[in-house]
């Protein structure tokens, strides 16, 4: 005999009631550990000397574009003309969350409408459904093209700190929903015949498959030179002086700062990727960043007196000590305009070229 709707409402009320001072303590001791562990680095971010200030994400760019949902990347059907979609989405691949695939959007699809009767499958299917037009940002993308349709995020966009989130990324929540409502296709006392049912689970088999990540997946190899490692020449370094390290660590390349982990902080950087005050994912370009980022895509530089003279007005600024030229695609371009700027050539040891003692501005 099926239970009213009131007997059901009590039943949750007493569940409620019985739980809360379980769920009160469990929260006040999430609270407590969290202030423990995040009050310092809070601090610093949000009334260091160096916060950084406004919103640091560009709006209405990371977000999932339409036809995201049914073009795949980063899973074994990615080819070339998908990969010549995906490339007019605006942000970066790394943040396309969204694919999902055709299969598995018609099974949702599918389970939403039958389990409509169900009212956890149907909230489970509603918030997903919430999450997903939530991650399309403020305007529809379609095809990388910013659309004049206002979408629900631009309501909540203006709220504190929503300015920094990234709506592309709510999709990672949206596939716990899905997954729940397609679950609901083969729960308990099943809402399909035997007919259907076969048909479902060939369908949630193809979906399955047009997910199934690039395998191996995408990697780079990372190598540190001898120099910064235990026992290399960056023992010779001054410990807290500053270097300067091709190639310039920044959003192109990251190799100087894992060489500087490697050698365990012992030297200062005048670059990095992080966001810095303003906001800017930077540093904030220097004259000689630019100078030697264009060596490395193979631009050419002619070192006029005017640019020696800047790059050593950069160096001098950055209380440059040592200047270490590791491997990169420029690394010849970078030794011979280094060599004109400085005026004379660097000693090569442990796999890198250096430039020791230079004399700092104070």
């Amino acid at each position: 005999m099926s239970r009213t709707r009131e007997q059901y409402r009590y039943i949750h009320r007493r569940s409620i009631v019985g739980t809360a001072p379980y769920a009160i303590k469990a929260v006040g001791a999430a609270v407590v550990t969290f202030a423990v562990i995040a009050a310092y680095p809070l601090a610093v971010q949000f009334f260091g000397p160096q916060r950084v200030f406004g919103d640091v994400q560009r709006p209405d760019v990371y977000v999932s574009d339409l036809l995201a949902f049914v073009v795949p990347n980063h899973v074994w059907l990615h080819n070339s003309a998908t990969a010549e979609i995906v490339s007019h989405f605006s942000g970066n691949s790394t943040e396309d969350n969204a694919y999902v695939g055709l299969p598995l959007l018609l099974l949702f699809a599918w389970g939403f409408i039958a389990a409509w009767r169900r009212p956890a499958f149907r909230w489970a299917g509603l918030l997903t459904l919430a999450i997903a037009v939530l991650s399309l940002g403020p305007h529809l993308h379609v095809y990388g093209q910013t659309t004049p349709l206002w979408l629900p995020w631009s309501a909540i966009a203006w709220l504190p700190l929503m300015g920094n989130a990234l709506p592309s990324r709510l999709m990672l929540i949206a596939f716990v929903g899905m997954g729940i409502v397609v679950g609901s296709l083969w729960a308990g006392d099943s809402l399909l015949t035997r007919r259907r049912q076969l048909a479902a689970s060939a369908l949630l088999v193809a979906g399955l498959l047009s997910v199934v990540p690039l395998i191996p997946a995408t990697s780079t190899t990372a190598s540190t030179p001898s120099f910064f490692q235990p026992g290399g020449g960056v023992d010779s370094i001054p410990a807290g002086s500053v270097v300067l390290v091709t190639p310039f660590s920044s959003r192109q390349s990251t190799d100087a700062m894992l060489w500087q982990t490697v050698a365990r902080y012992r030297f200062r950087m005048p670059e990095g990727d992080a966001f810095t005050p303003g906001p800017y994912l930077g540093p904030h370009a220097s004259h000689i960043q630019a100078s030697l980022d264009a060596l490395d895509q193979g631009k050419v530089v002619p070192v006029s007196p005017s640019e020696r003279d800047q790059a050593r007005r950069d160096l001098a600024g950055f209380r440059v000590g040592t200047i270490v030229v590791g491997p990169s695609p420029g690394r010849d371009a970078i030794v011979t305009y280094l060599t004109a700027v400085l005026g004379g050539p660097p000693a090569e040891t442990g796999g890198v070229d250096v430039w020791w003692h230079l004399a700092p501005s104070r």
